[in-house]
């Protein structure tokens, strides 16, 4: 390219990898405690910011994009399965499907956990807002622990007590089962 009348030169730039630094908050995750080499890196790290640079070492490694990972797996566990119906007795297979459904299993067991945590977090984070999160988390809430109908025996003490507690709520219903 040549520079015309202008002074100024072109330049050409390649980037070769974007570094996207920001600042993310350091979170422990309850997984983690689960990992063996967990007791060992808290008990060789003291100080507070060699432990936190280790244990997200640990969560790069062992537990990052773990829902990929666990899909990976399912279909790994379902190809090593149609390779046993093709050849039940193959020990190979075998030995191969009870290790990969072993290390599945504790997979599954770390994403349920990441994500009950992750669950509550946003709880923590949406709770004291006016939102939708909100109030449809307290109407499931209210849901789970409502009574809609109850059932006393005729003879039950206090039988017109809950009858008349009945009258007056809207939403439970006494039965009264006689004999």
């Amino acid at each position: 390219m040549s520079a015309g009348i202008s002074d100024h030169s072109p330049l050409i730039m390649k980037i070769l990898g974007v570094i996207n630094r920001r600042n993310v908050p350091f979170r422990f995750f309850n997984m983690w405690v689960s990992h063996p080499k967990y007791d060992g890196i808290v008990g060789r790290e003291w100080q507070l910011k060699e432990l936190k640079w280790e244990l997200k070492k640990l969560n790069r490694r062992e537990f990052f994009d773990i829902s990929r990972r666990v899909d990976n797996y399912r279909q790994m566990i379902e190809q090593l399965q149609e390779s046993l119906q093709s050849d039940p007795m193959n020990l190979v297979f075998l030995d191969e499907e009870r290790a990969v459904m072993s290390y599945f299993r504790n997979l599954l067991e770390h994403e349920e956990e990441f994500y009950k945590q992750k669950s509550k977090l946003i709880w923590v984070q949406y709770e004291d807002f006016n939102t939708k999160f909100f109030h449809n988390s307290m109407k499931i809430r209210w849901v789970r622990n409502s009574i809609p109908n109850l059932v006393v025996e005729e003879r039950a003490p206090g039988v017109s007590k809950f009858q008349n507690f009945a009258l007056s709520s809207k939403n439970l219903q006494i039965k009264v089962k006689t004999h």
